[in-house]
């Protein structure tokens, strides 16, 4: 018998064409930030599968 683990917390990162349109997109889709990196528009963060789908 499979186990449903789509409620495990995953990491992810959110690329976008800044950082802040990339926070805006993590944060629209329930996302907790992790850290971010200015400079190539990247947000690490961390949420469940279903959230992480919505991000895309």
């Amino acid at each position: 018998m499979a186990l449903n683990r789509s409620w495990r917390r995953r990491a992810a990162l959110v690329h976008a064409a800044d950082v802040a349109t990339a926070e805006r997109a993590a944060r629209a889709a329930g996302l907790m930030k992790i850290t971010s990196v200015a400079k190539i528009g990247v947000v690490a963060v961390r949420g469940t599968a279903d959230q992480i789908r919505a991000v895309r």
